[in-house]
């Protein structure tokens, strides 16, 4: 009888195994070496299957060791893929995963749930290349029922998901802080829904791929009047826009933009012709100043707008009256401009100068603008010992006219104090916030021009063609010493000379008005009338759904404020042009 050990070269060289057998068959642990030397199995034997624990051994570095069942893999185990490098721990049914179980690829990716026959199948956790990660229901390897996704860019979803793609309902939240919370279809939103866009625009109501049903494409200006808004000098305005679609109508479901104001003026046309006679140049969007000689600056740039209107503007200021500074109007509108002592002249034995003269009248002054003198003795007296009105001197006369200049003046110099304080207290326009679809920018205001760049003007510039004093002394002194006969001079030399002088003189009066009106430039009090453009530009920031709307030009007319006449004169014709109305409708 042979030994064990021939038994087993028998077996090894006829069927390339190497192990226990039974009754001539594998059983126990062995080594089996099958034909196709891909494969190799090192385990457990039950009459002469694979059963037990073991270890297929696949080539190119995969394995699988685990439980084995009549032959097949089943059961708990764990396989190496060879050629990806991935690797599985868990259950396994007819060499397939399936059960619970672990896959982890080398490119990062992994999930652990449920299998069915090799696919990811009911609840899973699966974590992306990019990080992101998915808790939630699987259907043959895709996301499928509700589940909650973490995006590797910190965006979330939680919801229900159809074939991998977000559908139905569900909640998203953006990184940047935008929350949406409605209906998905296809993977992007679309039915009912409402969002809060990190920039402040809310929106509630229908979505249609992705977009806002009703979403606005342009902004309007609402004006009751004509097109063309009129302001008179130095009063604020108001203007008030609003949103609308690609219908026109209202997009009252939308609120949060923001929209900044800019002012622009008409650019007046040269009507001086070249001498080249050449053609005009295009427009630009900037235009140089020339430089000044005297300026050691470099050229100023000024901004030039087209405007749909069909000319250019230059850029303008726009200014708004702020809050405080309309409340401390109120406040000295309320107070007494006169306030304080008060001195009546009507008493005054000075100026008593009869009844029935019309210097008679009540003359009253702050007892800071003028002050009370005695009255001269040379003034004579009637009977009653009053002054008599016939003698009344034109000392007192000018002292009177000089009050009523002084009170006028002190008046004068308080409203443009009170215009230049009211200047300073202007403030940059506020953005305005659309709220259901509409805007306002309250209490604008158009200012003054402002005053010239003088500083590149200096006394040395302004003074060159001056004569100084010593060269004027000089000249003086050259003509004292010259002798009678030198400085005796034809008739027609010294008529030439006197003119020649007079026409110096001349100039440097020039020159010297010309100092005077750069060094001391006078501030406008109003704003120049003439057209002006106003600019509403959305600044919403970051941009809602990726897009702003599309610049509104508003073409504005400064007038000069009508007089009183004037006024009643237009509601005069008004108020005739009803009456006709009303009796060509009687």
């Amino acid at each position: 009888m042979p030994t064990l050990t021939q038994v087993a070269s028998k077996v090894d060289i006829k069927d390339k195994y190497v192990g226990e057998t039974k009754h001539q068959r594998r059983h126990g642990y062995g080594v089996y070496k099958y034909d196709n030397q891909f494969f190799r199995y090192e385990g457990q034997w039950d009459n002469g299957v694979k059963h037990g624990h073991g270890k297929l051994i696949i080539g190119e570095g995969g394995y699988y060791e685990g439980q084995f069942e009549r032959g097949e893999i089943q059961g708990h185990g764990y396989r190496v893929f060879g050629l990806s490098g991935s690797t599985y721990s868990g259950q396994f049914q007819q060499g397939e995963m399936h059960g619970q179980g672990l896959l982890r690829k080398t490119s990062g990716e992994q999930y652990e749930g449920s299998w069915v026959f090799g696919k990811k199948q009911g609840e899973g956790i699966f974590t992306d290349a990019e990080g992101g990660v998915y808790e939630g229901g699987f259907h043959d390897n895709r996301r499928h029922g509700e589940g909650r996704q973490v995006f590797s860019n910190g965006d979330q979803y939680d919801g229900e998901w159809v074939l991998d793609k977000r559908h139905g309902h569900g909640l998203q939240r953006y990184s940047n802080g935008t929350i949406y919370d409605g209906q998905w279809r296809g993977d992007v939103c679309h039915g009912e829904g409402s969002i809060s866009h990190v920039s402040g625009v809310t929106y509630t109501g229908l979505w249609v791929n992705g977009r806002p049903a009703c979403e606005p494409v342009r902004l309007e200006h609402v004006s009751e009047r004509e097109e063309v808004l009129s302001v008179e000098q130095g009063k604020p305005f108001s203007l008030n826009v609003q949103c609308v679609d690609s219908n026109g109508e209202i997009t009252t479901l939308e609120s949060g933009r923001c929209f900044k104001v800019a002012a622009a003026i008409k650019k007046a046309v040269s009507t001086r012709k070249s001498k080249m006679n050449r053609s005009p140049s295009p427009s630009k969007e900037a235009v140089s100043t020339r430089r000044s000689k005297t300026s050691p600056s470099k050229d100023t740039i000024i901004p030039v707008i087209s405007t749909p209107f069909g000319y250019t503007a230059v850029q303008y200021s726009i200014l708004q009256v702020s809050s405080i500074s309309s409340q401390d109007e109120l406040k000295d509108d309320d107070s007494d401009p006169n306030s304080g002592k008060k001195v009546a002249i009507e008493n005054s034995p000075e100026l008593k100068t009869g009844e029935g003269d019309s210097e008679n009248d009540l003359i009253t002054t702050s007892t800071t603008d003028v002050e009370m003198k005695s009255p001269p003795s040379r003034m004579r007296r009637n009977r009653s010992g009053s002054l008599h009105p016939n003698l009344f001197t034109q000392n007192t006369r000018s002292l009177v006219m000089g009050m009523k200049l002084n009170t006028i003046g002190s008046e004068e110099s308080k409203v443009q104090k009170k215009d230049e304080e009211f200047l300073d207290t202007l403030i940059s326009p506020l953005p305005a916030q659309v709220t259901d679809g509409r805007a306002s920018f309250n209490d604008l205001f158009i200012p003054p021009p402002p005053l010239p760049d003088i500083s590149h003007i200096t006394q040395s510039s302004t003074s060159k063609t001056e004569v100084s004093p010593e060269k004027e002394s000089r000249s003086d002194s050259r003509s004292f010493n010259r002798s009678p006969s030198q400085q005796s001079s034809p008739r027609g030399l010294s008529s030439k000379t006197s003119a020649l002088s007079l026409k110096s003189k001349k100039s440097s009066e020039k020159i010297r008005a010309e100092k005077e009106r750069l060094l001391n430039p006078k501030r406008e009090k109003y704003a120049l009338p003439g057209t002006y453009v106003v600019i509403i530009s959305e600044v919403t920031d970051p941009p809602f759904l990726d897009g702003r709307l599309p610049d509104l030009y508003v073409e504005l007319r400064v007038v000069v404020p009508k007089t009183s006449r004037e006024q009643s004169m237009d509601k005069l014709l008004r108020s005739k042009s009803r009456l006709k109305a009303v009796s060509r409708i009687s």
